[in-house]
């Protein structure tokens, strides 16, 4: 079984950051272990934020459920507005 790179990276990101590393020094190691599949200095200075103040989950939050609509009355209406005056308006 084969482990995603990303989780790879983010256990180094914390161990690196359990011991004290620096986020400087350890966007150095991940660059220098991993080459051009290295995590971005910013996600480096992310995910070592999010561990120092605590968070203790590897993997992504799931968020439940897709985008928010903005399905009411007066979006209905102003759509339906937009495609009267123009009927090669599409709605998605």
């Amino acid at each position: 079984m084969q482990i995603p790179q990303k989780l790879v990276q983010r256990v180094c990101v914390w161990f690196a950051m359990r011991q004290g590393v620096t986020p400087v020094d350890t966007v150095r190691q991940i660059q220098q272990v991993f080459g051009g599949q290295a995590y971005s200095e910013r996600s480096v200075y992310h995910w070592h934020k999010e561990y120092q103040s605590g968070r203790t989950k590897l993997g992504d939050l799931f968020q439940k459920g897709g985008p928010k609509l903005a399905r009411n009355a007066t979006m209905v209406a102003q759509c339906k507005r937009k495609v009267e005056r123009n009927c090669r308006t599409s709605i998605h």
